[in-house]
């Protein structure tokens, strides 16, 4: 999951009747049909994020004129504020949907999210809490997404959430160095503390543009402006943003301007960090009397120089603190530290053993048991042999006027669809050894897999068809699975044609 914030200021519009609305009663597989289980494809992996702040959409033809914004720029999800609706629903249009949540009795107030046609069907749930945030969730390719959109109060309010992000050094890991502005104000340090602790990165100000570009809100005077709208992002998705900034071109009949930000889901580079391993002594070099001697001579003398500093007031844990110290000080002097070493076990003899094993065990497995007409997976022939072959026959056919017929037969997913017991039945048929019989069906039962998507892991499913590919036994079990089907077409492979 990859959840995203929006913190907003606050502003004043205009007040018209607004549109028809649908308040939510309904489940969104009601209200979008089954394509809503449907996932981001491979064509919509990119997702084209904008939000601003709107001052009203209660106005006359006020959410046209946005949705005419929205496609001029190609948004999928547009995050608006200060919708000024009442109560909370959600409105189907031709090619856009909107999920809103608003002030239940005033034209004040307001949140909301405007999705394209073609994110509609992914559209999971709306969850609505007060008129200023809302939340909705949207099904990816490799993992949901959830977005939260929050429209926070102006500086004179006694709740205010403008963040002004500054670019200090010792907020570089979370904001970036592309602020605005040079200094963080104290709402700025709130919401970097709360990115912190919740493990998040403010993107908003990670990507290098001008500053106009960077500029969200500028006063009606046109003499101050800041970037006061920000976006947030789990830090282990932060890579999955690719860019963010501001576009003075929308008109949002507002004083603040769009955001947008692109996103591409990808799977996590992360990697775990591995500490430091413990360095140990060779204490077997202390059985050296000459060595051992040195140690004992230089551990006193050092003992004796901080006798004298010990006060009897001091607690144990300063006293033993000490005493580790020296000795470690004077290990590192006088006896050296183990070095390991990657011991080699897999000698050459041990290849050859392995080598005529794996040879004996396929030459008693394939004997006699395979026809000379397979020459996949076996040693010293190609299946550049039967294309050389299929060549000759169709050179002599065309030679002398015989008329020739070929069948090509193509296994889909072959692997995954064999028959687990129909292959040990074949196999007792062609008098494999009870012993290696039991040792396969072992290989082959009860299987299981897990799916790992970044460090999330499925539950278990049992595979009860197919052979695991990869493994040593699948070529020459691939090769037996052919042979029975061979076998049981009652093909006369060995009719001479010429």
């Amino acid at each position: 999951m990859a959840p995203v914030l929006q913190v907003r200021g606050l502003g004043v519009g205009l007040t018209t009747l607004p549109l028809k609305k649908t308040l939510v009663t309904k489940s969104q597989d009601e209200l979008f049909g089954q394509t809503s289980r449907k996932r981001l494809g491979k064509g919509l992996k990119d997702l084209r994020i904008g939000f601003g702040n709107i001052r009203s959409l209660y106005r006359n033809k006020g959410l046209q004129m946005l949705i005419k914004q929205m496609d001029n720029h190609r948004i999928d999800i547009l995050a608006i504020q200060e919708s000024r609706w009442k109560e909370e629903g959600i409105i189907e249009k031709k090619n856009h949907t909107i999920v809103y949540s608003c002030d239940k009795n005033k034209h004040i107030f307001g949140t909301a999210f405007i999705l394209s046609k073609r994110l509609r069907p992914f559209l999971i749930d709306f969850v609505t809490k007060s008129p200023r945030p809302c939340k909705i969730r949207i099904r990816g390719t490799f993992f949901n997404y959830s977005f939260v959109n929050i429209h926070a109060p102006t500086e004179d309010k006694d709740r205010d959430a403008n963040a002004k992000i500054g670019t200090e050094k010792e907020f570089k890991q979370i904001v970036g160095k592309s602020s605005l502005h040079d200094l963080s104000n104290d709402n700025g340090k709130r919401l970097i503390d709360f990115a912190a602790d919740y493990n998040m990165a403010v993107p908003s100000t990670m990507f290098q543009h001008k500053n106009i570009h960077k500029i969200t809100c500028r006063s009606p005077d046109r003499s101050t402006c800041n970037q006061i709208d920000h976006l947030l992002v789990d830090s282990r998705h932060k890579s999955d943003v690719l860019d963010a900034r501001t576009y003075h071109g929308a008109n949002l009949d507002s004083h603040h301007f769009l955001v947008m930000s692109r996103v591409r889901a990808r799977i996590s580079n992360f990697q775990k960090s591995r500490g430091k391993c413990l360095e140990k002594f060779d204490c077997g070099q202390l059985n050296d009397k000459v060595l051992k001697l040195k140690f004992q001579e230089q551990l006193e003398n050092k003992y004796k120089e901080i006798n004298n500093i010990f006060i009897d007031g001091d607690s144990i844990d300063k006293k033993w603190n000490t005493l580790k110290e020296i000795i470690i000080e004077t290990s590192n002097q006088v006896v050296e530290k183990i070095k390991k070493s990657k011991k080699d076990w897999f000698d050459n003899d041990c290849f050859m053993a392995t080598k005529r094993k794996k040879e004996a065990y396929s030459k008693m497995l394939m004997e006699n048991r395979v026809g000379d007409y397979q020459n996949g997976f076996q040693k010293g022939r190609s299946t550049t042999e039967q294309i050389f072959n299929i060549r000759q026959v169709l050179e002599k056919t065309r030679e002398f006027g015989i008329d020739m017929h070929h069948l090509f037969s193509n296994f889909k997913t072959v692997y995954d669809s064999i028959n687990r017991k129909a292959l040990i039945a074949a196999m007792k048929e062609f008098k494999i050894p009870d012993k290696l019989l039991m040792l396969i069906s072992l290989t082959l039962s009860e299987t299981k897999i897990i799916v790992k998507v970044q460090n999330d892991l499925s539950d278990p499913l049992e595979i009860k068809n197919g052979i695991r590919q990869g493994g040593a036994l699948v070529c020459l079990l691939f090769n037996i699975a052919l042979e029975k089907v061979v076998r049981d077409s009652n093909y006369q492979y060995q009719r001479k044609y010429f």
